[in-house]
């Protein structure tokens, strides 16, 4: 009589899967909201916030709720991001409350030009005292 052990395949553990929340920001679609998206990035490109051969499709992609393939490059300095995205989220609320999450979701989407290292800590702590640009990034967001 042979008693077959079934002998049970070495499952891989599974990556860690980081919550879709966190992966990039979800635009409260308005009507028009692709086209509001375009004129977004081209007021950004003109401003020199956004490196000018980002692609609108992954500027987009920022907006969708998902993963993103491609970071996006940030040329303006480290508290203008930090303003981009505290009136994207909390002044302007453009995109779906990301329940503490904007910083994480930030570091995802984003990368400084100059290399600068991305932390929570880094964009937490930023003032706002010398947005040169504040203004100019208020009008954008409001374009969406």
């Amino acid at each position: 009589i042979e008693y077959g052990f079934i002998q049970k395949e070495e499952t891989p553990p599974q990556p860690i899967k980081i919550k879709p929340s966190a992966s990039s920001f979800k635009y409260i679609n308005k009507v028009g909201g692709y086209e509001n998206i375009t004129d977004l990035l081209k007021s950004l490109k003109k401003n020199n916030l956004v490196d000018e051969k980002t692609t609108i499709a992954n500027f987009r992609s920022i907006f969708s709720g998902k993963g993103i393939e491609q970071k996006i490059i940030w040329t303006g300095n480290i508290s203008e991001l930090v303003h981009f995205i505290k009136t994207l989220h909390n002044t302007a609320k453009k995109v779906e409350d990301t329940k503490q999450k904007q910083w994480e979701i930030t570091i995802n989407c984003f990368q400084m030009a100059d290399g600068t290292e991305l932390t929570r800590d880094k964009l937490r702590r930023q003032k706002n005292d010398d947005v040169a640009k504040a203004a100019i990034i208020e009008k954008a967001v409001n374009i969406l």
